[in-house]
């Protein structure tokens, strides 16, 4: 169907706009709801309480990282390097695997507010002190406010393609909607209108890809036969493999590198929102429960919809050549009434996203960065309406960078670019004594100072460029991460270790996994997670979330034999996860 004749299409009709109309309602009535119970002090409006029942906090999580520009980057990343691009998204998974039963519950055992806050708890001294101001300010005055901007842009990429509205007005009225029930609830209502906003956010997904092949397509036998036939115009992604090809248009092979080796780091040591959700939590078993939610569903279930959706639009819309468009071009096609689901299951995806980053990056500046250096003894209520007042800033200075930014795979590299240096040192700070806060504050330094290095130096500066940071991707994190490791190791064999009674309490307290054999001898404690449970541990849930993940896919695709055992093995694991968790932690 020619663009001109689908834009006549896509337009939204009146039950379309009472769909909507009714979802935002229901949302911005559950932050009201909450506004009691969430902003009752700090504690509830940053963490809720640590009452947040695990399936809450799971499902939450989820919607929270089904995020209204993934469909879009995965269109554009598949439509240029076929079906295996989308391990852009896929890889992390690894380090997620080894994060959800060995890392997840440390967050909850730690007993802080923030994952900032950890930093005092994990390290001693005015190298503590700085790390957390540091990381506070760098956390909420920009990766937030990154994280914000790249939700806006898409969710007004999205509604432009199906609205008269401007860029302007799209930015404005999605900023202020999310923002409302953000601040007034905290994250007691996040948390809870997550459950219904993923609900809504899924379904809608699946209703455009089942509408895209059964109706537009004829079926998944003729999307298969169909793809097969586009060999010549879109080589790389004909024969629907999921398996790195090497090929001239398939991922370059050092972007392959840095995802198989290093960008599956952030995920093993993860922090931010996820560590939020986690720490909201009853004890260190519903933490689990919560990041295999989040595992499992962000990776394995959560796509499958996404990337059916765009392969046959290679079908239904062959003429079109901007891949970011695909999502959103075929759901201008759906009738009046389903038109309006999915627009509100995108506008819940854009709106947990927003308001867990909100919700977030709030709490750095008041908990890490206002409560600990600038005002300690306020009551508790100043700090929430000091939060109130931070997220109304972060909305308005998100979306003045949404109206400047245009690529949403653009912003999405950059940030990640920026920040990868900073990786290593989050997951080896869980599982090596030695490290310490002068190789935390040398490894983030670092990370920008090389980031900022090769966007001005006149060998890398084409690694930045806008139409090249997709093809330098691996370039820039292989030199960017090996570069902080190697700043932020001599950073730390130049500096001491934490104070000895500090990294005990720690231990004491957390019983982290790993390389920990002078504290544990110091403190007379066995260890707790022996080497071959660890690797048994990483091996369940790497086949719980790959198995379910590939197995879901290749059934999507009509491959049942296979699928069916994949989806087998997947569901198997899933069940020794649930029962080493419940050997490993009490409740």
């Amino acid at each position: 169907m020619p663009l001109a004749q689908i834009e006549s299409l896509g337009r939204l009709g009146r039950i379309d706009y009472w769909i909507v109309g009714v979802y935002l309602v229901v949302s911005i009535g559950l932050g009201v709801w909450f506004s009691r119970r969430g902003t009752k002090d700090a504690a509830a409006y940053f963490a809720g309480s640590g009452e947040i029942p695990w399936w809450i906090a799971g499902t939450s999580l989820l919607v929270a990282c089904f995020a209204a520009d993934t469909p879009l980057w995965i269109g554009e990343i598949i439509y240029k390097r076929g079906l295996e691009g989308a391990w852009m998204y896929w890889a992390p998974a690894i380090g997620t695997a080894f994060f959800v039963v060995l890392i997840a519950p440390l967050w909850k055992r730690s007993g802080v507010l923030t994952d900032i806050e950890f930093l005092e708890l994990r390290y001693s001294g005015v190298a503590a002190s700085a790390m957390r101001l540091f990381n506070s300010a760098f956390y909420s005055l920009f990766a937030s406010l990154m994280w914000m901007c790249l939700q806006t842009l898409s969710i007004t990429i999205i509604l432009q393609s199906i609205t008269d509205l401007s860029k302007f007005q799209c930015v404005v009225a999605t900023v202020v909607v999310a923002t409302s029930y953000a601040a007034i609830s905290g994250l007691w209502g996040v948390a809870s209108s997550g459950a219904l906003q993923f609900v809504i956010t899924y379904v809608g997904s699946v209703i455009l890809a089942v509408y895209a092949v059964f109706v537009h397509v004829g079926g998944i036998e003729k999307l298969v036969t169909g793809v097969q036939d586009l060999e010549e115009s879109w080589p790389q992604g004909a024969e629907l493999s999921i398996v790195p090809s090497g090929d001239a248009y398939a991922l370059p092979m050092m972007t392959l590198l840095a995802l198989f080796l290093f960008r599956w780091i952030e995920q093993a040591g993860m922090g931010q929102f996820v560590a939020q959700r986690l720490i909201a939590t009853k004890n260190c078993r519903q933490a689990v429960y919560t990041a295999m939610i989040w595992g499992i569903g962000f990776f394995a279930i959560v796509p499958l919809p996404w990337i059916v959706t765009v392969v046959a639009a290679k079908l239904v819309l062959p003429d079109l050549e901007a891949g970011d468009e695909a999502y959103p071009r075929l759901a201008m096609m759906l009738p009046v009434g389903l038109r309006g689901v999915l627009i509100a299951s995108m506008l819940a995806a854009f709106m947990s996203t927003y308001s867990s980053l909100m919700s977030w990056g709030s709490s750095y500046a008041i908990n890490d960065f206002y409560r600990r250096f600038l005002v300690r003894d306020a009551g508790e209520k100043h700090y929430v309406r000091a939060g109130q007042i931070y997220m109304l800033l972060m909305a308005i200075i998100s979306g003045c960078l949404a109206l400047w930014a245009e690529s949403v795979l653009n912003v999405l590299l950059f940030v990640l670019s920026l920040m990868s240096g900073y990786w290593t040192v989050m997951f080896l700070r869980w599982v090596w004594w030695r490290v310490n806060a002068w190789a935390e504050m040398a490894a983030l330094g670092g990370s920008i100072a090389l980031s900022i290095v090769t966007a001005y130096l006149p060998v890398t500066r084409h690694w930045w460029a806008s139409e090249t940071m997709e093809e330098y991707f691996g370039h820039r994190m292989i030199f960017i991460m090996l570069g902080s490791l190697i700043i932020w190791l001599v950073v730390m064999w130049c500096t001491p270790p934490a104070d000895p009674k500090v990294l005990d309490s720690f231990y004491g307290k957390v019983r982290p996994p790993g390389w920990w054999g002078p504290v544990r001898q110091r403190l007379n404690l066995p260890l707790e997670v022996p080497a071959g449970m660890i690797a048994y541990c990483w091996l369940v849930m790497l086949v719980a979330i790959y198995g379910l993940m590939f197995g879901l896919l290749k059934l999507a695709f009509g491959e049942y034999g296979l699928g069916g055992a994949l989806t087998a093995m997947g569901v198997g694991a899933v069940a020794l996860a649930v029962q080493v968790t419940k050997q490993l932690y009490d409740d």
